[in-house]
C-alpha cells in the first residue's frame, strides 16, 4: 500500500460517525472481552458486556476501578503498563485476573496504545486461558510418570 492509499484509509476512518451509541454497539457485539483504560491513572474507562460477564460484574461496575484491583496480584499489571510506555502494542501478555467473587483465572492480553481525542488510551482485549493452563499443568504432572 502506497502513501496515498494510506492517507485515503486514514480519511475513511476519520469520516466514520463518532456517535457514542454507535461506538458502544460495535464494542458490545464483539465476542471477546474488551476494555478501555487510561494509562495515566490505570482506571478502566469502558468495558463491553463480555468483559463484565467474564469478570462477574454488573453493567458499569468496572468503570473507574483501577486495573490492579482486578488483578490476582496487583503488581502483575505493572510490567504490562511499563511495556506499553515503550511500545504501541502488547500481544500475548499472560496474567491472572480475579472475578468479583475473588476467584482467579488466567488470561492473555492484547493491548494497543492509541490517541483518542488528544490523549492516550489503551484498548485491551483478553482471552480466558484457564482451561489451557490447567491442561498444561495436568500434562506436565502426567509426564513425570
Amino acid at each position: 500500500m502506497n502513501m496515498e492509499e494510506k492517507l485515503t484509509k486514514l480519511e475513511d476512518v476519520q469520516a466514520l460517525p463518532r456517535d457514542e451509541k454507535f461506538f458502544q454497539h460495535l464494542v458490545d457485539i464483539l465476542p471477546l472481552p474488551m476494555g478501555i483504560v487510561d494509562p495515566s491513572d490505570r482506571k478502566i474507562l469502558y468495558t463491553n458486556n463480555v468483559a463484565e460477564k467474564e469478570l462477574g460484574y454488573e453493567r458499569g461496575e468496572l468503570i473507574g476501578k483501577k486495573v490492579p484491583e482486578i488483578c490476582w496480584e496487583p503488581r502483575d499489571s505493572d510490567d504490562g503498563f511499563e511495556a506499553l510506555k515503550e511500545k504501541i502494542h502488547l500481544d500475548d501478555y499472560e496474567i491472572r485476573l480475579k472475578r468479583k467473587d475473588g476467584k482467579p483465572f488466567f488470561v492473555t492480553f492484547y493491548a494497543r496504545r492509541v490517541i483518542c481525542e488528544g490523549r492516550y488510551i489503551i484498548l485491551v482485549i483478553f482471552v480466558n486461558i484457564t482451561q489451557r493452563k490447567e491442561s498444561q499443568q495436568k500434562a506436565s504432572w502426567f509426564a513425570k510418570f
